[in-house]
């Protein structure tokens, strides 16, 4: 057994094949994937993390107990007050995976060497063992940057806005398709067609529950609800956003998404416990409004600690306290919209542990390793291929809302 990123590995030497077991991936993947792909959301408990089996649509099931369960003694009638309502919403899973190629040249030699701590002496040949986990390393961390894509943007409305797309299965398969589209200023042709490839999986605008989480909010911002889900909706004028910044106050919009919240959502803002209080998830443009604001009014800006592992590790200048209410900045807004030139400003006001992410690790079969494997990594023995190192790994990813009257979002309309 082999170790690598701190687990077992099956490496078969004949065949330069190296397996992770499913078991094992699946805890590489939670950390190294999961729990870290953004670590300020995960601090603050805006997360929910969900284990699916082998049906990919989840179901969010939750108990509203009677807020008001108590009368008056009435004799001897029996009159039976309030009950149990069931909460329900579904999302569904789509099936991705992860092929990518390496050659090892790219890895060998002068500054590559010195990033990656290692060198080889003059005529030692290339040796698989080195690069796996330098290369790993880096997977994890594109395999972190598109679940938070994914997760937050899968199938997002403003994608399609801005393509045509023609294809040639029935599945609607984006790998499948032709895209004809005019990529964002400063976006090469490439990048686009990958971001697009990755963002419109299995699209299908029928299918409310095959979206990322940020998703279904603009489709309901947008009047799009097939399932009936409640609707908590603050409009940014046009008024308070000129130029790509906001103009208007971020105070007076936190006080008008709380005041739109559902009355189960703002008995959480007043919660004794801060850390049974909501979120706020801001655009940057209206976070650094909000701390303006603070600051022109002379008050002294509460920011959060950052924690990690447990232990406070510095201050944590994205984060900061309103009424006892987290505000954090929410830079994957920015970034969602660089790469559709469709921009806006967004804020979420959200209990905590209502944004479910959903995954799970699928299985591959390779006949070099023994058992079911969550990643593999081989070598091609082939002269003509000069050494490549092919990867895969198989998952399956979704999000969802648990609870619709416990989430405000606001948004203004776009490029102004």
């Amino acid at each position: 057994m082999a170790n690598v990123l701190g687990y077992g590995a099956q490496f078969n030497s004949n065949e330069r094949a190296l397996g992770i077991s499913k078991e094992e991936f699946a805890e590489v993947y939670e950390k190294a994937v999961l729990l870290s792909a953004d670590i300020l959301a995960n601090q603050l408990g805006v997360y929910s993390y969900r284990k699916v089996g082998k049906n990919n649509v989840f179901s969010h099931l939750g108990m509203e107990v009677p807020r008001f369960p108590f009368q008056g003694r009435i004799g001897n009638q029996w009159l039976p007050k309030g009950h149990i309502d069931q909460i329900r919403s579904e999302a569904e899973l789509v099936d991705i995976e992860l092929n990518m190629t390496q050659y090892p040249d790219s890895f060998f030699h002068g500054a590559a060497e010195n990033f990656f701590e290692y060198a080889l002496t003059p005529n030692q040949e290339y040796d698989m063992n080195v690069l796996v986990e330098p290369i790993l390393n880096m997977v994890m961390k594109a395999k972190r940057d598109g679940l938070t894509d994914l997760s937050m943007f899968l199938n997002h409305p403003d994608v399609p806005a801005i393509a045509t797309e023609t294809y040639t299965d029935s599945a609607k398969t984006v790998a499948n398709a032709t895209v004809v589209a005019a990529q964002p200023a400063g976006m090469s042709n490439e990048k686009w067609l990958a971001f697009h490839d990755q963002m419109r999986i299995k699209y299908d605008a029928t299918n409310f529950g095959r979206t990322g989480w940020v998703s279904k909010l603009d489709l309901l911002a947008g009047g799009t609800n097939p399932n009936g889900y409640s609707t908590h909706f603050k409009q940014i004028v046009d008024a308070d956003y000129s130029n790509g910044k906001m103009v208007g106050s971020a105070l007076d919009l936190f006080g008008d998404m709380v005041d739109t919240s559902p009355i189960a959502l703002r008995e959480l803002v007043y919660a004794t416990n801060p850390a049974d209080r909501p979120v706020i998830m801001a655009s940057r443009e209206v976070f650094d409004k909000f701390i303006s604001e603070l600051q022109a009014l002379g008050t002294d800006i509460e920011y959060l600690d950052f924690i990690v592992d447990g232990e406070r590790r510095a201050v944590n200048y994205q984060v900061a306290n309103w009424r006892g209410v987290a505000v954090m900045a929410c830079p994957e807004f920015e970034k969602f919209d660089l790469h559709t030139g469709v921009k806006r400003l967004r804020a979420v006001l959200t209990a905590r542990g209502n944004v479910s992410i959903l995954s799970k690790v699928e299985p591959i079969s390779n006949p070099v390793l023994q058992g079911e494997q969550g990643l593999v990594v081989q070598q091609s023995p082939l002269l003509r291929d000069k050494g490549r190192i092919d990867m895969m790994s198989y998952t399956s990813v979704g999000a969802g809302i648990c609870d619709y009257d416990l989430i405000v979002y606001a948004r203004s309309n776009p490029n102004l």
